[in-house]
């Protein structure tokens, strides 16, 4: 049921326990029954709480606005704290009635075929009514509906047996069972009210937090987190939470994070409004992007690749390959690796040697043409194909950029084939085609076989 079909029920349970007003009542004022009148005044005093519970619900309703910028689903946990007080309120004055027909001894009555047929037809509303605010429950509101209807059922059997006992001259038994309904509604009430003042302190029960905490966690790029809050208003729980991620993390990443976290929230939490609030773990980044960052903001260096470290007995070793703009001069690209060299020097302490591979990179836009050519094509299959590890060679493209071939290539290998070993194979074949073609630029691309 959607919350805009809500308040149906609560409709339907009003105009029926209307109904039981008017004739039970009436029924008990012509046959002088206080049960059938005891039990018309608690249907009145519940269809005061249904009106109550149903002004909670519509205004619950109400989308969120200056004032209320989380929603009025709140309103209808206070209904169904109010509801419990009124039920409480209810079962105290049964419980006290019922005393005072104890120590006077009952009171005769005869209900007669009006006084029966009067409670026939309260039953008949009241499983009416049980019915169609089961479905309406699961909210605060329909719940305190529910436990209104049940306990009027409750009351409804109470008087049923009291004037059948008075009937036959048993006047006491009308007032020891109201005494037990009374016990039945403390117990009731007392349940809703903790349930409502619970979520209305905005407290929430320590396994959805557990669940909540334990996805958190899991999320795969979540280092740790901290100031997690949980709340309910009414149905929606709402998390905020703040995560952090390493340093070095970009922003497509944290997002993707964030939105990690708020999908195995709603998994265990369904419907849960979540904020993420990222927050980088300063700490230090891998060693390799420590010293691609250093690298990159060197004066006329483009890109760096090749960058290897290892520990010996002098210390750590250092070696990368720096990609520069081709037009700087020998002298200046010796001075921007000297700059980058003492910042590394500065940055790691245990550094002992660092030896820099300088090497021009063209333009990020070359201007060429494509073109085809089938006796360098077929050599290119030949000595791909040569390599029994490749089990398929796929598209070849040839360019021409001046007087530079670029020779594009892509194969495939087995999928269980190790990267290192595909690595070397690929490595080989570049170099044959470099020499066979002088001065060609070589780019192999290589991926597992999907056979087809």
């Amino acid at each position: 049921m959607s919350r805009a079909d809500g308040t149906k029920p609560l409709w339907l349970s009003l105009i029926a326990i209307s109904s039981v007003i008017l004739i039970e009542g009436l029924a008990g004022f012509l046959v002088n029954s206080l049960a059938l009148l005891g039990d018309a005044a608690h249907a009145s005093f519940d269809a005061t709480a249904t009106f109550l519970l149903l002004l909670m619900t519509r205004w619950s309703l109400k989308p969120p606005d200056e004032s209320h910028t989380y929603g009025h689903e709140k309103v209808e946990s206070l209904g169904g704290l109010m509801g419990g007080f009124i039920l409480l309120v209810l079962a105290i004055v049964i419980a006290g009635e019922s005393l005072v027909r104890i120590l006077e001894g009952g009171i005769p009555i005869h209900p007669g075929t009006l006084g029966f047929g009067a409670i026939v037809y309260t039953l008949c509303v009241d499983v009416f009514r049980i019915g169609v605010l089961k479905n309406a429950s699961g909210s605060a509101t329909g719940k305190a509906g529910f436990f209104h209807a049940i306990s009027d059922f409750s009351s409804t059997i109470v008087a049923l047996i009291g004037i059948t006992a008075a009937s036959y001259g048993y006047y006491l038994g009308d007032a020891a069972a109201s005494l037990m309904l009374s016990g039945f509604l403390c117990y009731i009430s007392s349940k809703l009210i903790y349930e409502t003042a619970f979520e209305l302190s905005d407290a929430v029960p320590r396994t959805v937090l557990r669940k909540v905490e334990r996805e958190i966690a899991r999320t795969k790029g979540v280092t740790g987190y901290k100031s997690l809050r949980v709340r309910k208003a009414g149905k929606k729980t709402y998390v905020r939470v703040t995560v952090n991620t390493p340093e070095y993390v970009e922003l497509e990443e944290a997002h993707s994070i964030a939105s990690r976290v708020e999908s195995n929230i709603n998994r265990v939490v369904s419907g849960a409004e979540v904020t993420v609030h990222i927050e980088p773990l300063i700490g230090e980044p891998p060693f390799e992007l420590r010293v691609r960052r250093i690298a990159l903001e060197a004066d006329g260096v483009r890109e760096t690749h090749n960058i290897e470290f290892m520990n010996t007995q002098r210390g750590l070793c250092l070696s990368l390959h720096l990609g520069v703009d081709p037009k700087v001069s020998l002298e200046e690209a010796h001075h921007a690796t000297e700059q980058i060299e003492k910042r590394l020097r500065a940055e790691f302490s245990e550094l002992a040697d660092v030896t820099v591979h300088l090497e021009p990179i063209e333009n990020e836009s070359i201007v060429g043409r494509r073109f085809e050519d089938s006796a360098i094509s077929e050599a290119v299959i030949k000595i791909v194909g040569s390599h029994k590890e490749i089990i398929r060679v796929g598209k070849i493209m040839l360019y021409k950029a001046g007087t530079s071939l670029h020779i594009d290539v892509s194969c495939s290998f087995e999928k269980d084939v190790p990267l290192h070993l595909a690595h070397s194979i690929v490595t080989s074949i570049e170099q044959e085609l470099m020499e066979r073609f002088e001065k060609a630029k070589v780019t192999i691309h290589q991926e597992p076989y999907s056979g087809s």
